[in-house]
């Protein structure tokens, strides 16, 4: 079935999805400018804040301001990003942004502080696109006119094809990328995550895509369903829903986005010169210490965001194809997760760390 919409370009590659925005929320991202005016191009990657060429290891902090009910999910969270284990079978009452409306109820809090924190912490953007209102399931594409989900009538999947006009016409420009191996989000693997593994090009002729694959697949419950995989969803996507609605781990899409950034600007694991860093994340009480700050507040009507300020090149690049930026910190001097303040929020923690590492046996559970 071809849909045909306006779509804009959302997310430049943060991270893995990534690209250059001054607010992510539900509705999608905004373009911005880097420090010196320039526009993002498409295919730019954004690391976190403090990245450098050389940088080796990063270190942020995370405080919660003015808001304890909000300390126990924020640990969670750290902690999954720290341990970047993905999981299968991560995602209870999964759904897509196509399933229709949902009846109005309280959001899981570490849900959203898990997502928001990819954004803010990870750099990491959304891998489905939106087409400026609406939040669908295709794979993040750069302005396409029209999008195909293919023979299998599922959004985000292998089969899928965009046009920049109209079938027939040239592909527009895939920004997913995609183990070349299998084009499987899901799969668990040992490959080097970097260049030699991964791509983005879908050219029919000239690509990395598996078989009769004919677009990068992305990591929603409808496309883990076609692979053999039950209650799975990747974290960035960019829907968020009411309890039921519930993740626990990084799926590996997620991961594999984070890697993908952490094996530098030669996006090669260990490669010359070595570029490769790590970034760890760790609990601040005093949020005058911290660097990233989550919190309540108003959010126009998404039910979280990250507000950072412009992005930054991290070192000299050639003016005419500028691919590495930085994020920073916004005016208040942070990095803020913003939950909406005017929803229901749960905050127990009804999976247990077990099931953050794909053990859906610790669903009752109370955390650690």
């Amino acid at each position: 079935m071809i849909a045909s919409a306006a779509f804009w370009l959302h997310d430049l590659l943060w991270s893995g999805t990534y690209i250059g925005i001054i607010v992510c929320n539900l509705l999608g991202c905004e373009f911005g400018e880097d420090t010196n005016g320039n526009q993002m191009n498409e295919f730019a990657i954004v690391h976190p804040f403090g990245y450098s060429e050389f940088v080796g290891q990063i270190e942020l902090s995370v405080c919660v301001d003015s808001s304890p009910p909000l300390v126990a999910p924020t640990e969670r969270a750290i902690r999954s990003w720290n341990k970047l284990v993905p999981a299968l079978f991560n995602c209870q009452g999964c759904r897509t942004a196509e399933e229709g409306p949902v009846p109005a109820g309280q959001y899981d809090a570490y849900t959203a502080v898990l997502h928001e924190l990819g954004h803010c912490a990870m750099a990491l953007g959304h891998f489905n696109l939106i087409d400026g209102t609406t939040p669908t399931s295709f794979s993040n594409v750069a302005f396409p006119a029209l999008s195909d989900d293919g023979l299998d009538d599922v959004r985000g999947s292998a089969d899928d094809e965009h046009f920049i006009v109209a079938p027939g016409d040239p592909l527009a420009d895939n920004l997913t990328w995609f183990r070349e191996a299998d084009n499987d989000p899901f799969i668990l693997h040992n490959d080097p995550i970097d260049s030699s593994s991964f791509s983005r090009n879908v050219n029919p002729f000239t690509g990395e895509l598996p078989g009769d694959d004919t677009w990068a697949a992305n990591a929603n419950v409808r496309v883990a369903e076609l692979l053999g995989y039950s209650q799975s969803q990747g974290v960035m996507y960019i829907a968020q829903f009411p309890v039921p609605y519930r993740l626990g781990a990084p799926s590996s899409d997620d991961v594999n986005m984070v890697m993908m950034a952490r094996s530098g600007a030669n996006q090669a694991v260990g490669g010359v010169p070595d570029d490769d860093y790590s970034v760890t994340l760790t609990y601040e009480s005093d949020c005058t210490m911290a660097d990233i700050r989550v919190q309540f507040g108003e959010t126009a009507g998404a039910v979280g965001l990250c507000r950072r300020g412009f992005l930054e090149e991290p070192f000299m690049q050639n003016p005419l194809f500028r691919t590495h930026y930085r994020m920073t910190k916004n005016s208040s001097g942070f990095l803020d997760v913003v939950l909406d303040i005017n929803r229901s929020w749960d905050f127990s923690t009804i999976f247990a760390d077990s099931f953050e590492s794909g053990n859906c046996g610790g669903w009752d559970e109370e955390a650690q």
